[in-house]
């Protein structure tokens, strides 16, 4: 199944959600007070249905489930938006003056996450997955200026339906690995490797090692050059926490909120509800 980008496809199109850091101290739980703007905007195609919700359906869910840090100052944080239960649309947003301000930089798809983030220097991959569905069709997005424009490199060429990353990692801006966990018996796990960018792949059999724990979120981060980004849950928000090394104490980066409602074509944060 082919995720459709829910903006059209064109990058210009893609409004800006910009979200305000917060800057309290490092012994603060739970930091109260996001951005008084911080829109998603619905394309057309999903309006319709959306200005027909009754009041107890508009609950909508900025569904971040991982993050990861370039440097001290750039960093993203990605997952999903849901409603009802379901994956509505891919989310990524970035901030590149440590967390003061977000922006999202990555198109969405319609019916997809944002599973994996990697970054060697200024050159990222991004990789987005259908979800609604069962594991469905895995896209493959670069940059080569640091997060600010992307561009669709390719389809990744899965040996079977059923197969999920379990990881990305790029040794260089040409050279990485896509590590494929498949359910069915037969396929196993899979290496795809690329050595154009991500441009194209091959794929190899792998066992999976003995004793191997499973892979939770990707809730924390750590830089190439020893700085930390981490994603902490706060009741309705999820709160951006970052320090200069492991011995540095945490300090609170952003609030982002969670629980999101829709109002004259976007989506707002609900502030104020239970």
């Amino acid at each position: 199944m082919r995720g459709i980008l829910a903006c059209g496809g064109a990058l210009a199109g893609i409004a800006v959600a910009v979200l305000a850091g917060c800057r309290s101290s490092p012994a603060t739980r739970e930091p109260q007070g996001f951005a008084p703007v911080s829109l998603f905007p619905l394309p057309d195609h999903q309006r319709g249905w959306a200005e027909d919700l009754e009041p107890s359906e508009n609950r909508f869910a900025l569904n971040l489930t991982g993050i990861h840090g370039v440097d001290a100052e750039r960093a993203f944080v990605f997952g999903n938006i849901r409603v009802g239960g379901h994956v509505m649309r891919s989310v990524m947003l970035r901030t590149a003056n440590g967390g003061l301000t977000w922006d999202e930089v990555l198109p969405p798809y319609d019916q997809s996450e944002v599973v994996e983030v990697d970054f060697v220097g200024c050159t990222g991959f991004a990789l987005v997955g259908w979800v609604e569905e069962g594991p469905g069709d895995l896209t493959l997005l670069g940059t080569q200026d640091c997060g600010e424009r992307w561009e669709l490199l390719s389809e990744l060429p899965k040996s079977h339906w059923s197969g999920w990353p379990l990881a990305m990692e790029f040794q260089d801006p040409f050279n990485g690995a896509v590590t494929l966990e498949y359910t069915d018996d037969e396929a196993g796990r899979g290496v795809l490797r690329t050595q154009d960018g991500g441009r194209t792949w091959t794929e190899v059999k792998v066992k999976a090692p003995k004793g191997e724990e499973k892979k939770g979120l990707e809730r924390s981060s750590r830089t190439r050059d020893g700085f930390e980004w981490r994603l902490d849950e706060a009741r309705t928000q999820d709160v951006v926490k970052k320090r200069a090394g492991p011995k540095a104490p945490w300090t609170d980066a952003a609030v982002l909120p969670v629980r999101l409602r829709y109002t004259k074509g976007m989506l707002a944060p609900a502030q104020g509800e239970p």
